[in-house]
């Protein structure tokens, strides 16, 4: 993602992972280039059918997934947009 002119960031979401037998998924985020983030996210079912003894295992996953989407970068104004104000 692009960031605005300036605008940077003050902090990002932290990467996390949860791997299952027949599951995975990784987040990924990057500050690496002074206007730009990278953010990743892979995710992997690796079977169709689950048996409901499962269930509370795959809840738990897909609830883990759905705390990491509601995650937020927090940006800011760059200090030399601060100033010129």
């Amino acid at each position: 993602m692009k960031l605005l002119p300036g605008i940077e960031v003050e902090s990002l979401a932290p990467d996390d992972a949860v791997t299952l037998q027949y599951a995975r998924y990784r987040v990924q985020q990057k500050h690496e280039v002074p206007d730009e983030i990278y953010s990743r996210r892979d995710f992997i079912m690796g079977i169709s059918l689950l048996l409901p003894d499962h269930y509370k295992e795959v809840k738990d996953f897909f609830d883990k997934i759905t705390a990491d989407d509601g995650q937020s970068a927090l940006l800011k104004p760059s200090p030399s947009t601060a100033t010129n104000k």
